[in-house]
């Protein structure tokens, strides 16, 4: 199967899942949770993404969060997509006070006193969690059609800047990690990588520079399937 059919395949059941996972990777209830000292599933996701983001970046966002799966097939007949500039920064500016509720909750609850990875569902979570669903999927609809496709990924999405920071801290540190890498000779400029990227990276520009790390990349290969001319991979190396 070609990467990109497989990756459309797994997001999408992934997106399918999201009335069943989505409070356990919610930035709400780890809020809740933090308020009571409580580390819960959320928290518990976070740390696991932040840490694999040092080897695998923002994979989690090319090919396993239902967000992500559910604004591709929402997004699948436009054409409009982000166009970065001064709204990337926006997320940075949702994940400061949010990061910094989390610590003061816990702070004022007396500090971590338990981890209960089920926090919040033992007297179950439906119905009242579809309804909090079809929110979210009314407003991944607006934001898709209004400012393009992973919109919400690329402007407000708090894990994003987890997996931004984890990837920082990675290529710092030049673990070896999933990475794209370029053939600049190779390339022809055709445009069908920047075509082929749903978070708007202007992917041929990386290639004429010969510089991959983008901190926008979800690294979901797209544009390495788009080439016809192998001048982008996508593979393990070191940073």
């Amino acid at each position: 199967m070609k990467r990109e059919n497989l990756r459309r395949t797994i997001i999408t059941i992934s997106a399918f899942l999201m009335p069943f996972t989505m409070f356990f990777i919610s930035p709400v209830v780890i809020l809740l949770a933090a308020a009571e000292g409580i580390i819960n599933s959320s928290a518990a996701v976070f740390i696991v993404l932040f840490i694999v983001s040092l080897f695998i970046g923002r994979f989690w966002c090319g090919w396993l969060c239902p967000s992500g799966g559910m604004q591709d097939a929402i997004g699948s007949g436009s054409r409009k997509k982000p166009s970065g500039g001064w709204k990337d920064f926006i997320k940075f500016a949702f994940f400061v006070p949010w990061a910094g509720l989390i610590v003061w909750s816990f702070i004022a609850a007396g500090g971590i006193s338990a981890a209960n990875l089920l926090y919040g569902t033992e007297e179950g979570i439906y119905p009242e969690i579809l309804y909090v669903y079809l929110i979210v999927l009314v407003a991944i609809v607006l934001f898709t059609f209004a400012l393009g496709k992973r919109s919400i990924c690329r402007y407000l999405c708090p894990i994003a800047v987890i997996m931004i920071i984890g990837r920082k801290i990675g290529t710092a540190l030049h673990l070896p990690g999933l990475k794209l890498t370029v053939v600049s000779e190779n390339c022809v400029e055709c445009g069908r990588c920047d075509s082929a990227c749903n978070m708007g990276i202007p992917v041929s520009g990386m290639v004429k520079e010969n510089n991959t790390e983008n901190r926008e990349c979800i690294l979901c290969g797209a544009c390495v399937d788009a080439c016809k001319k192998d001048a982008i991979k996508i593979g393990f190396g070191r940073r």
